[in-house]
């Protein structure tokens, strides 16, 4: 069963998700509790996964990422283990940033963030002979005009 949030969790959710590199102390500041309990209900909510992980927010323009997009693909034989190889596949191509599961004509996106579009177009095309695997469509980012905000809650 689920643990239940309360409302300092729910706080330090948001905080986290706005800056996780708040120390302690600065957390504790924020929500005017002590270091100790910001320290002990950050590891409960790392427990219990609340907090999945912390993670820098990098600029790819200093990564010399140019050409970031998205290929949808559609998957023949759609059982347990054709996944789990797809996802092992995936997993070792690098420049692959995420893989989601989407309902519709397709069955998966996968998110490239690359050097240029020949460097993408290796991607997409080292995905494309993935066995049962079968590129639909490519979409490029042109411009993000919303950055990833986090969760509403």
């Amino acid at each position: 069963m689920k643990e239940e949030l309360n409302g300092l969790d729910m706080e330090l959710l948001r905080h986290y998700q706005d800056n996780a590199s708040l120390t302690n102390r600065q957390m504790a500041r924020k929500v005017n509790k002590s270091e100790a309990t910001v320290c002990n209900r950050r590891k409960k909510l790392e427990k219990m996964g609340a907090l999945d992980s912390i993670k820098a927010q990098l600029n790819p323009a200093f990564l010399n990422i140019d050409a970031i997009g998205f290929v949808e693909l559609s998957v023949e034989r759609q059982s347990d283990t054709t996944m789990q190889e797809l996802k092992t596949q995936l997993d070792l191509i690098k420049g692959i940033c995420s893989c989601i599961s989407i309902t519709g004509t397709t069955s998966l996106e996968v998110k490239i963030a690359a050097e240029n579009t020949r460097a993408f177009n290796r991607i997409k095309d080292r995905i494309a002979s993935i066995p049962h695997v079968t590129v639909v469509k490519t979409k490029m980012l042109l411009e993000e005009i919303i950055p990833d905000k986090g969760y509403h809650f």
